[in-house]
């Protein structure tokens, strides 16, 4: 039951299993899969935590959305990975750790559907820009999360959200 795949330029492809921590390589010159253990262990202990989206940025570069645990960029060459967590207090980083999606605009920018709304990030410098979209509901602290983005011919931006596309 994959939920994701994409594929990089070597020709792996990279899944998910739908709401799990499971991140598999498969090698489609050899017909080998490789199990990326040390991501699921690290990861296991975050409730309700698994993963949303697989990305490849134009750089070649995987990098991993989830429901709880933040951004992940897997180096899978050395198997290693870096987390971007939210942090409140700090508005140059990021501030969901719900992610539903990733893209990436023309520019190199990296864009999250989050459930705080669509946030920029930058990742030659490691900066993030939150852009919220106020709720129609009546709470003051209710924001619309955001589920996809895409980019037009015309570079410009269109964001869905809960409530409409924008």
């Amino acid at each position: 039951n994959l939920s994701k795949m994409a594929i990089d330029k070597f020709g792996n492809l990279w899944t998910s299993v739908y709401q799990t921590l499971t991140l598999e390589c498969f090698n489609t010159k050899t017909n080998r899969t490789t199990h990326f253990t040390n991501f699921i262990e690290k990861q296991k202990h975050i409730p309700s935590n698994y993963l949303r989206d697989i990305f490849i940025d134009k750089s070649g570069r995987l990098w991993v959305a989830t429901n709880a645990a933040g951004l992940i960029l897997f180096q899978h060459d050395k198997n290693v990975y870096y987390e971007y967590q939210a942090d409140l207090l700090d508005q140059k980083k990021m501030q969901s750790n719900r992610i539903a999606a990733i893209f990436q605009d023309q520019a190199g920018m990296i864009w999250l559907s989050t459930f705080a709304g669509a946030e920029r990030f930058n990742p030659d410098e490691s900066k993030f820009i939150l852009y919220r979209f106020p709720s129609n509901m009546s709470e003051t602290l209710s924001y619309k999360s955001v589920r996809a983005i895409a980019e037009d011919s015309s570079y410009r931006l269109w964001i869905a959200s809960s409530n409409g596309v924008y």
